[in-house]
């Protein structure tokens, strides 16, 4: 999604939008037709939402520590 978000408000603002695709995502999942490899592309999204929340973390700490 382009260059690293490094300043906290940037940060939190791309875990908003992050959350906001998946949960459209979601929204428009019908459980009737939805397949298992929708599913894993859920899934797949929510492993680098939490990579990345990893990686803001890490900053946070730096941040904190300098």
């Amino acid at each position: 999604m382009g260059a690293p978000v490094r300043d906290k408000e940037r940060q939190l603002d791309y875990l908003r939008k992050r959350a906001a695709m998946l949960k459209g995502m979601l929204d428009h999942m019908d459980a009737e037709a939805a397949s298992a490899k929708e599913l894993e592309y859920v899934q797949k999204q929510v492993g680098q939402i939490e990579t990345k929340i990893g990686q803001f973390i890490k900053d946070w700490k730096r941040e904190e520590t300098q």
